[in-house]
């Protein structure tokens, strides 16, 4: 059961970073974070978020639970895009913030 728990949880963050490199790639001219998703760093973590949930979707679909699997393309169908996304892009960009303040002092 906490496998299940730490599965889903896994799965909505990777699905969230996912999707905001979807939306950094197709939205190149109208970011409104520019500096964040110009960061080498934010760029490489967002695209090997995409390779490892396409990994993560495959072993949960064919290996472990595909019952488990359609209940959070469900879920995250109706979620993803109000809740998840905007707490990912925000954490990340408080964190890119940071970085930046460091880096100027």
């Amino acid at each position: 059961m906490i496998i299940d728990i730490i599965l889903s949880i896994f799965f909505l963050l990777l699905l969230g970073l996912t999707i905001l490199n979807i939306n950094r790639v197709i939205n190149t001219k109208q970011e409104f974070r520019a500096l964040m998703y110009n960061s080498v760093v934010v760029q490489f973590f967002l695209s090997s978020s995409m390779f490892v949930f396409a990994i993560l979707s495959i072993f949960m679909l064919f290996f472990y639970s595909w019952k488990l699997f359609l209940i959070l393309l469900l879920i995250s169908y109706i979620i993803e895009l109000r809740v998840v996304v905007p707490a990912i892009e925000k954490a990340l960009g408080l964190v890119i913030e940071k970085l930046i303040k460091n880096k100027k002092q």
